[in-house]
């Protein structure tokens, strides 16, 4: 979820982003190269996911609002970040023992 944060264009959302990660990675164990594997995924896979839109409570005819939390929280839970997040579990295991 940090990983994603950090790319939104809402400021708030990228500094909690990596403030998120820093966090991870400070209280984290095993290589940091396993955990920007998963970081990695997650850029690849949000660049070819669209990013979801809605309309707020006012007029039907009013301009759509990007929705980045709700894109964040869809792409964590899709197949291929889940993979990766598999992957890093295993790759990790290790340093948790």
């Amino acid at each position: 979820m940090a990983a994603c944060l950090t790319s939104q264009d809402v400021p708030f959302l990228r500094e909690q982003g990596y403030l998120w990660g820093g966090a991870v990675i400070q209280r984290g164990h095993g290589p940091l190269d396993d955990w920007t594997a998963l970081a990695r995924a997650v850029a690849a896979s949000a660049a070819r996911r669209a990013m979801p839109m809605a309309r707020g409570d006012g007029a039907v005819h009013d301009l759509l609002k990007p929705m980045p939390l709700l894109f964040c929280h869809e792409l964590v839970r899709s197949p291929a970040i889940r993979a990766a997040k598999i992957r890093a579990m295993r790759r990790l295991a290790p340093a948790y023992r």
